[in-house]
């Protein structure tokens, strides 16, 4: 994996001996007292990784791929008939949805939370679950040893670790389909 923190981070600390930073003493106490055990920890998290089943992942991806196929028969069965679910002018010109007062034509989830429809709740699913399976497939690249290697942390101005390349920000966390729905059991 790419340990780009770690290097950021060692080369700072390598220009603060080279060369200290002249500049306010308190700018310098955040400096060393705060940023820079931030990036040791950063470091640390980086080229440790995260642990992870990766049968477990690689199951709810299956199972996410799966449930998106049986949901998109649904909403075809509910239509009576396939179209493209994401071509978004398809899908407004079949739940009738019209054109906003720019002209434009939305299929937004906030759009298509209005709309009492079955075919509209199944849809916000289902892009719920493609968005779900492409933001997991790609972490399934870069586990190695049941670990989860991001190739960047970096801390964002509010004080949030956030991690790059996956986002797990990206992920979706908790959502509920229900399978009865879907098969009208």
């Amino acid at each position: 994996p790419k340990i780009r923190t770690a290097i950021e981070s060692f080369l700072v600390k390598d220009i603060l001996l080279i060369s200290p930073i002249k500049t306010e003493n308190k700018l310098n106490q955040v400096l060393t007292q705060l940023e820079m055990p931030i990036q040791k920890v950063l470091t640390k998290m980086e080229v440790a990784g995260f642990p992870v089943d990766i049968q477990k992942l690689h199951s709810m991806i299956e199972n996410c791929v799966s449930l998106q196929k049986k949901l998109e028969e649904h909403i075809y069965k509910l239509h009576g008939h396939p179209f493209n679910l994401t071509n978004h002018a398809v899908v407004a010109k079949i739940l009738k949805i019209d054109k906003n007062s720019e002209k434009k034509v939305s299929t937004a989830k906030n759009v298509l939370a209005k709309i009492k429809s079955p075919i509209a709740e199944s849809i916000m699913i289902y892009r719920t679950l493609a968005k779900t399976i492409s933001n997991i497939q790609p972490m399934t690249k870069i586990v190695a040893n049941d670990r989860l290697f991001g190739t960047s942390f970096s801390l964002t101005q509010t004080g949030r670790i956030s991690m790059h390349d996956p986002n797990l920000q990206n992920v979706t966390k908790d959502f509920i389909v229900n399978y009865n729905d879907i098969h009208g059991n």
